[in-house]
């Protein structure tokens, strides 16, 4: 059974990939198949997933965390484009000799989820896009300036987290400081800090993703696998219009919406969002 101490005790795991590449991962869970992967948001880190969410996940299912080239406690060089990322996640994929995946992606993950699916569309069975848009989707070239401040500060601290993740009502606020909490629960084998290096070149591909550029949505038709599209009805990192943009243009999509929430919604309901996830997957 999945414990507390358990979750936040998990090893620190390397495996080197046909790359060169030696990847930071984190794998526990029920010995489910297939796996559940996750892709990380901009500058995130294994530290940054939310205990609740991937205890709530991981007690049903075999959940694989990983930071990506170049992240955290992985080797190499930061590709500035996403489709690069997803030729590292797949080489990741390759050396945990994984055939088939669950893929769920948060934010910049979920663009290079959406990528990675389109490149090896036999290796993903089902979908999860949280949080994320789109490549040319609409209002996602560059952040409002106050945003762009938070996510690109040299040092962010916990009030770039809320202002970035959560709406702005006291519940949404009490819910961010709670997140908070528990990210920073976990003493001992933290993962190495993202680097300067590391956000400038995810932020090249984040821009690069987002030029406004219609004909880009005809990708989407590419994914045929079912879809969980989800998002907090007011995210202001990437737009909820996204969102729905992801609902209409992916032929086989269930979208859901949470209120009083921003980008970071399934921190804000992680019991919810991991219940829907498992209903999805199964």
């Amino acid at each position: 059974m999945l414990t507390i101490d358990s979750l936040l005790t998990a090893p620190n795991r390397t495996v080197e990939a046909a790359n060169g590449v030696r990847y930071a991962y984190r794998r526990l869970g029920a010995a489910a198949h297939p796996p559940l992967v996750l892709l990380q948001h901009f500058r995130g880190n294994l530290d940054n997933w939310d205990p609740a969410l991937i205890g709530a996940l991981a007690s049903t299912r075999d959940v694989i965390m990983f930071d990506n080239a170049g992240v955290g406690g992985s080797t190499g060089t930061t590709p500035r484009t996403v489709t690069a990322m997803a030729h590292d996640a797949i080489r990741l994929l390759e050396a945990l000799q994984l055939p088939e995946i669950d893929l769920l992606g948060f934010s910049l993950g979920g663009f290079v989820a959406q990528e990675l699916t389109l490149i090896r569309p036999r290796l993903v069975r089902r979908l999860i896009l949280a949080g994320t848009g789109p490549q040319g989707g609409e209002g996602m070239h560059g952040f409002a300036d106050d945003v762009y401040v938070s996510a690109t500060r040299d040092e962010p601290g916990a009030e770039d987290l809320l202002a970035l993740f959560f709406a702005r009502s006291e519940s949404s606020v009490a819910a961010g400081w709670k997140f908070v909490e528990r990210i920073f629960t976990r003493t001992e084998d933290r993962d190495a800090l993202t680097t300067l290096a590391t956000r400038d070149a995810q932020l090249d591909a984040i821009h690069m993703w987002g030029i406004p550029e219609p004909s880009k949505l005809l990708r989407l038709g590419g994914i045929r696998q079912p879809v969980l599209v989800a998002n907090g009805d007011n995210d202001r990192m990437v737009p909820t219009r996204n969102t729905h943009l992801l609902a209409d243009r992916l032929p086989n999509a269930e979208l859901r919406i949470y209120p009083d929430a921003g980008h970071g919604f399934l921190f804000q309901y992680p019991d919810d969002f991991a219940a829907a996830v498992h209903t999805f997957l199964a």
